[in-house]
């Protein structure tokens, strides 16, 4: 959870334009800084929260089976579609692709499907790696923004 606020905290500062002030959050433990823009906070917060989950075990052999059927079914069974994604998906694990370009192309992929940001989070949710995790959700507040939290 202090990863999480820290990380966050980084985020809203690195967006910070200058001059521009921030204001204290009233719902933040310890006076916690906050900037306007709630839309952008939420996306990360929920971001950073499917990124600490971990699931393992047959939860995880579950929730991976499910993912797959609603991939495929949110890419109209289109065998391409889904073997792109797939093809992209090894390339991010295998440290072959950043985490912000395989957002983009899991969003571009996924354009007009209003499902994306719920797939995406759950992909993040099972990924194995806990720095993929991190990384993947920090990319997907940045890239994804309002479309996870649909």
């Amino acid at each position: 959870v202090e990863l999480s606020r820290a990380i966050a905290a980084s985020m809203r500062l690195s967006r910070r334009q200058p001059g521009e002030e921030d204001e204290e959050d009233e719902d933040g433990p310890g006076g916690v800084l906050r900037r306007r823009g709630g839309q952008k906070e939420e996306a990360e917060r929920v971001a950073l929260a499917a990124a600490e989950e971990v699931v393992e075990g047959a939860e995880l052999a579950d929730r991976n089976a499910a993912l797959i059927r609603n991939l495929k079914a949110a890419l109209g069974e289109d065998d391409g579609a889904f073997a792109s994604f797939r093809e992209q998906s090894g390339r991010f694990r295998h440290g072959d692709m950043e985490a912000e370009p395989y957002c983009e192309s899991f969003f571009e992929l996924f354009r007009g499907n209003t499902q994306g940001g719920a797939l995406l989070l759950e992909l993040i949710r099972l990924l194995p790696n806990p720095d993929q995790r991190l990384s993947l959700a920090i990319a997907a507040a940045k890239v994804g923004g309002s479309r996870l939290l649909v």
